[in-house]
């Protein structure tokens, strides 16, 4: 790739990104396939993506997108209520990541279609995915093609998911009563705690996020490895919200920085003109 299709690429993220944080109403397809993806550019992807509620279709395939990026981008799920269809094929999220989408998935309310093919998702990985979808009764859709789990998970998955169809096909609306009705009763879960403003908003050094993202790290699992059932999600929680903090902090210094050279180009302006 040459330095000026770099140059081009980077800077159409850029607009992308910046329209997605205005909320602009006729954005609501985004397609940013093959785009570098940096740390700081998910960072800014998720503090936007949390308030934008505009936004239907998100094309992230073949963006270099990790675990952590992963975690961010599930953290964005949790709170955003509009995206319906999230395409992250040709990624290296792994299995950590795959369980931090997940659990996003038990409190997103939106998501139909979820595209993770191509991401070296291991049994793992698809075992959350799986149990997540006893609660979404939402997504209709999750695309796991040339990953690592067995055939058997997957299956499921796909068993789990044309359920959701088919409910989602049985519900009527009774003209007589003027009831909402539904083939099936939905479960009850008990949402992660939401974090306040205060702590989305609090201060960290740019040292700590380093050392906080390097904790997280894939996990791998065989297949008959029933035992593993820690929420990691919940874990990075605080951390993720740390990052976007910071994000939005080192922005506003950019600007401070910017506006004082301008006012010491002006006052040097001033000075020789006298």
């Amino acid at each position: 790739m040459t330095n000026s299709a770099t140059k081009f690429q980077r800077k159409h993220l850029r607009k992308v990104l910046k329209s997605i944080a205005k909320n602009d109403a006729s954005t609501k397809e985004v397609v940013l396939n093959g785009l570098p993806f940096s740390e700081e550019s998910i960072a800014s992807l998720t503090s936007s993506l949390v308030t934008n509620t505009h936004v239907r279709i998100l094309y992230l395939h073949n963006c270099g997108i990790t675990p952590r990026g992963a975690h961010l981008l599930a953290y964005a799920l949790r709170k955003n209520s509009t995206i319906e269809h999230l395409w992250l094929n040709g990624n290296s999220i792994g299995s950590a990541g795959a369980e931090a989408l997940a659990n996003a998935l038990r409190e997103n309310t939106s998501l139909k279609t979820l595209g993770l093919g191509d991401n070296d998702i291991g049994n793992h990985g698809g075992k959350r995915i799986n149990e997540s979808l006893k609660y979404n009764k939402i997504i209709t859709d999750v695309f796991l093609e040339g990953n690592r789990m067995s055939d058997r998970i997957v299956d499921e998955i796909c068993r789990r998911c044309d359920r959701t169809q088919e409910e989602q096909d049985d519900c009527l609306y009774s003209s007589q009563d003027k009831t909402f009705t539904c083939g099936s009763s939905s479960n009850s879960f008990d949402p992660l705690e939401d974090l306040d403003a205060s702590t989305v908003m609090s201060s960290i050094t740019s040292s700590y996020t380093k050392k906080m993202l390097e904790s997280i790290e894939e996990e791998s699992e065989e297949e008959d490895d029933d035992d593993h059932s820690e929420d990691s999600s919940t874990v990075f929680d605080q951390d993720i919200s740390c990052i976007i903090a910071s994000h939005i902090r080192d922005g506003k210094k950019k600007k401070h920085d910017r506006l004082s050279k301008l006012r010491l180009s002006l006052g040097r302006m001033m000075f020789r003109s006298r």
